[in-house]
């Protein structure tokens, strides 16, 4: 019986002289960060728009391919700067 005392007293002290665990506080307050201006794209020269009033079909075939081609790339650049903006690496 002493024995259990004595161990229920040095228990308490040894308790009570713990000091208490405070955990961090963790406070998130928006901070405003400026945006770097978005990068100069030139927009592509259409093979379309300097076709002659009097092309040939074969021509004007060919033009609309060229420029169907450089949009898409065109399509492309863009959509990448504007991944990086969002934050997506991935792209598509």
């Amino acid at each position: 019986m002493k024995l259990l005392s004595i161990w229920i007293l040095s228990s308490a002290l040894i308790c009570a002289c713990a000091p208490a665990v405070t955990l961090p506080t963790v406070v998130k307050i928006p901070v405003p960060v400026p945006c770097t201006p978005p990068p100069a794209i030139v927009r592509p020269q259409l093979a379309i728009t300097t076709l002659p009033g009097k092309a040939t079909p074969d021509q004007y075939v060919r033009a609309v391919e060229s420029s169907l081609e450089a949009l898409v790339g065109y399509a492309e650049e863009l959509e990448k700067y504007l991944n990086g903006y969002r934050g997506n690496s991935s792209g598509r």
